[in-house]
């Protein structure tokens, strides 16, 4: 009886473990992001910059190992928002000042061929990180172009 029952919760933790990680995976990928109208421009825009080959959550998602749950709340909240009709543009993606550290420093594996930081007579990154500037001050538009949604006129451009 306890064999079956543990055999039993055991195989329901590998099924839910799956299904956690291939729908995360799923809606990890900028072809799903994408879907949504608003967030469109902003992937092509990426698939066009020099950082097209980092993974949008490696930028727009807290390092750990808990960081999904954050990214994936965010996630929910802007589709409840979007069903809601209660939301406006442009939004505030989040991105932690440490994604673009770590990844320019070269803590993280999978981009070891990214510049790392220096400084130069017209920068000293060592400074910017010290005293709590954003990378986003001179970098903002690094990853993809801001505020596409936005006109001059304040005029909606996503409906």
């Amino acid at each position: 009886m306890w064999k079956k029952l543990t055999l039993s919760i055991i195989g329901v933790l590998i099924i839910g473990y799956v299904v956690w990680k291939g729908t995360y995976n799923y809606t990890s990928q900028p072809q799903f992001c994408s879907k949504c109208h608003y967030i469109e421009p902003y992937v092509t825009s990426w698939q066009q910059s020099a950082h097209n080959f980092v993974h949008c959550l490696e930028c727009h998602e807290p390092r750990g190992s808990l960081a999904w749950i954050h990214s994936k709340s965010r996630g929910l909240n802007y589709v409840f928002q979007h069903v809601t009709d209660n939301f406006t543009l442009p939004t505030s993606a989040v991105i932690p000042e440490n994604n673009c550290i770590a990844c320019h420093l070269g803590d993280v594996k999978d981009y070891s061929d990214a510049p790392i930081l220096a400084n130069s007579e017209k920068i000293n990154h060592y400074e910017t990180i010290m005293t709590n500037k954003s990378c986003l001050n001179c970098h903002r538009s690094t990853g993809h172009q801001l505020h596409m949604n936005l006109t001059p006129k304040f005029s909606k451009t996503w409906e």
